[in-house]
């Protein structure tokens, strides 16, 4: 395994190979997927101190070739999404049309209606089987807004309101939130 490397995201020096516990602590989240670092779990990363910039080793490998776009998909989104390494906006963040968290890493975007995906939900499947429920579910958009008597949408696990993509099991009704 490489000890350096360079990455599209960070060109302006290498990235060196290192345990999460030699970064004194300044690792915090992945500058690609944007999710935490575990540190007993996944120790090494790829890291330029000097920037501030990390990657879990598998984020790092991952994409070092050239990530595909997202081909039109009709419940995720209609358009291409093209992958980026930065959010596209000046604020150097965006927030996720899947579920609705900001972010700051690697993502999909939309040019043509500035839809904008995480890395990692833009990958979500669009079925899935689940613990949770016998059925397979599918992943679909938002649920429009509800008439005033009837209510929102549940997440038949957690019992909170869904606002935002979820997975359906059309058959019994049954709602989860993609997490």
């Amino acid at each position: 395994m490489a000890t350096t490397l360079r990455h599209r995201a960070h060109d302006q020096s290498l990235l060196r190979l290192m345990k999460i516990s030699d970064t004194n602590g300044m690792a915090t989240r992945c500058s690609g997927c944007d999710q935490p670092f575990m540190p007993g779990k996944v120790d090494d990363l790829y890291s330029c101190l000097d920037c501030r910039f990390f990657l879990h080793r598998c984020c790092a490998l991952l994409s070092q070739s050239q990530l595909p776009p997202l081909q039109s998909n009709s419940a995720l989104h209609t358009h291409v999404l093209q992958p980026l390494y930065a959010p596209a906006y000046n604020s150097g963040s965006f927030q996720c049309s899947i579920c609705w968290k900001t972010g700051r890493g690697f993502n999909y975007h939309c040019h043509s209606c500035s839809f904008d995906a995480h890395f990692l939900c833009g990958l979500m499947p669009q079925t899935l089987s689940s613990q949770a429920h016998q059925h397979s579910l599918q992943l679909l958009p938002p649920p429009p807004p509800p008439p005033p008597s009837v209510g929102s949408a549940i997440c038949d696990i957690c019992r909170r309101q869904i606002d935002h993509f979820r997975y359906r099991c059309g058959d019994c009704n049954f709602d989860a939130h993609p997490g």
